[in-house]
């Protein structure tokens, strides 16, 4: 599937990527409402969510290839199935991960015997506390919503 190991294409998408995970800088996503974002911090909130992860499996399948399969973990959030107040671009960035994962992924390396798996935790991070600050009744909703309630209901 897709180009082979070892062509231009293949080995220009690699050092791409490289290149790409090398600038992203990783910060906590901010606890705002939609309308309240600007550009840049929506950009950079995919770029270090989903853009990232598209790079990560750019830079990871040639590896997966050589070994003869193996499993490629996205992690997307628990956050970003629902989507809540206050979260902005990180349901956006979280859902793409899903999908990029989900659909193209999996059908396109399945053949190969590369597995695509998402984990979607749901935990008490920076953002997670930003998001019950600005709205504690979807938060409270949320932690219901939890099958096995292990996300803990005292904030930090």
């Amino acid at each position: 599937m897709g180009a082979p190991l070892h062509s231009e294409s293949s080995q220009s998408s690699r050092s791409r990527a490289t290149r790409k995970l090398r600038s992203t800088r990783v910060m906590p996503t901010p606890g705002k409402l939609l309308v309240d974002f600007d550009d840049e911090t929506f950009a950079h909130v995919l770029d270090s969510n989903l853009w990232a992860t598209f790079w990560c499996m750019q830079a990871a399948h040639p590896h997966l290839l050589i070994q003869g399969g193996g499993s490629s973990i996205h992690f997307a959030s628990g956050g970003g199935t629902i989507g809540n107040i206050a979260q902005g671009a990180y349901p956006a960035a979280k859902e793409g991960i899903r999908g990029l994962s989900r659909l193209p992924a999996a059908r396109e390396w399945g053949p190969d015997g590369i597995r695509v798996n998402v984990v979607c935790p749901f935990a008490n991070s920076p953002g997670m506390l930003d998001w019950a600050a600005l709205d504690p009744e979807g938060h409270e909703a949320a932690i219901c919503f939890c099958s096995l309630c292990r996300c803990p209901r005292r904030l930090l």
